[in-house]
């Protein structure tokens, strides 16, 4: 292997560990638990669907700078990911896009029962066969009203 490949992988294999000594601190988990306190706060008195969605982009803006920027991670969501289901003449719109997740958010309160809940798992899971027929990866989803929220996969 030539110096570059070299140099290059031990600077992936560095990043690596740092990130995995980063995710496995007890600080790191503190301030995953404090985040989705503020979260669920702000959420509990969100005038609309719009502003729980800001509120997570605020925090999670801060999460990433915080804990990743130095690692060359950033948090760039996609807004309104056009995608086009099977079962709808309609197109969707995911709300969010990050690399492999899909994040949907809900009005506030609007996962209160379970007819709610199966409608907003039904249209996360047609957003991600959507984009699953367009990519190799697997696709993770998450729908959320900011305090009630589902990962699918």
């Amino acid at each position: 292997m030539d110096k570059k490949r070299v140099s290059k992988k031990m600077i992936q294999e560095n990043r690596m560990r740092q990130y995995i000594s980063i995710i496995n601190s007890s600080e790191y988990k503190q301030q995953l638990t404090d985040m989705a306190k503020r979260i669920v706060k702000l959420s509990e008195t969100a005038p609309n669907e719009a502003t729980i969605e800001s509120n997570f982009d605020c925090e999670l803006f801060a999460f990433f700078r915080e804990n990743f920027n130095s690692l060359g991670f950033e948090y760039n969501p996609i807004k309104e990911k056009a995608v086009s289901t099977k079962r709808n003449i309609l197109k969707g719109r995911a709300d969010t896009a990050i690399a492999s997740l899909i994040i949907e958010f809900k009005q506030p309160k609007t996962l209160s029962n379970d007819q709610q809940k199966e409608r907003a798992i039904d249209q996360i899971s047609e957003y991600m066969l959507s984009i699953s027929s367009d990519t190799a990866e697997n696709i993770h989803g998450f729908v959320t009203d900011g305090v009630n929220g589902c990962f699918l996969q």
